[in-house]
């Protein structure tokens, strides 16, 4: 049978080779600008969820995107200084996508945090992301975008602690 682990830590907390394995996702994931160990040193707290071991899903709580909120963006500028961190950073192996591995990281990590989180994720009818913010209590806010990177219209997606 199976081991599924997760561990919810700050990137102090995770080895050289566990931060090597999560830059390989964001790498492979061909979402973010430029990934490096430095970014994710940069993160307030770090998921993962491993399968007898291995990486198979990432997720973290990193600083805000403060351009997400630009009016070339989402057009929100006056929400910008009531958030100081974004969810950001999921992404699954395809080969175990389906089974709810970035959806419990997502809740994890969320419950770690006590103020205000946004996330930036595409607005496709098939991204389960944009479903697990919204079952987690966010929100989409403001203008869809163009992505430089995929070309794809990206939303942010805005909680706010209680």
């Amino acid at each position: 049978m199976k081991s599924i682990t997760y561990k919810i830590a700050p990137p102090s907390n995770f080895s050289d080779s566990e931060k090597g394995v999560f830059l390989n996702l964001l790498i492979l994931q061909n979402k973010v600008t430029n990934p490096t160990i430095l970014k994710i040193d940069r993160c307030s707290i770090l998921g993962v969820c491993k399968i007898d071991d291995e990486i198979v899903s990432i997720a973290a709580i990193k600083p805000k995107t403060n351009s997400d909120f630009d009016s070339e963006k989402a057009a929100i500028e006056n929400m910008r200084t009531e958030f100081k961190l974004e969810l950001g950073y999921c992404f699954t192996l395809i080969a175990h996508t389906g089974n709810g591995y970035s959806s419990s990281l997502v809740k994890y990590l969320i419950e770690e945090v006590e103020e205000n989180l946004m996330a930036s994720t595409e607005l496709r009818a098939d991204n389960v992301m944009s479903r697990i913010l919204i079952k987690n209590g966010f929100s989409q806010f403001g203008n869809p975008w163009k992505s430089k990177i995929h070309g794809g219209s990206l939303g942010l997606f805005l909680k706010f602690k209680k």
